[in-house]
């Protein structure tokens, strides 16, 4: 579970990175400095993003597994 909520944040992190430099893209094309523009674009990087949420998904698919093998009285 510490891992789940550790990956979150890692990955609401990334996100706000990512809404950042969407902004920073958005101006720089705005100014047609579009050599900046795609600097800023390249430094998405999509596989780290891509990467956690697999993640995230791995832990809550273990998560479902260990929860149907919890026996109630």
């Amino acid at each position: 579970m510490d891992e789940m909520i550790e990956v979150e944040k890692a990955a609401q992190k990334e996100n706000a990175r990512r809404t950042e430099l969407e902004k920073q893209i958005f101006e720089a094309l705005g100014k047609c400095n579009f050599g900046r523009a795609n600097e800023l674009l390249v430094a998405m990087d999509d596989d780290i993003y891509l990467k956690l949420n697999a993640r995230f998904d791995q832990l809550k698919q273990e998560a479902k597994v260990l929860m149907k093998n919890i026996k109630m009285p």
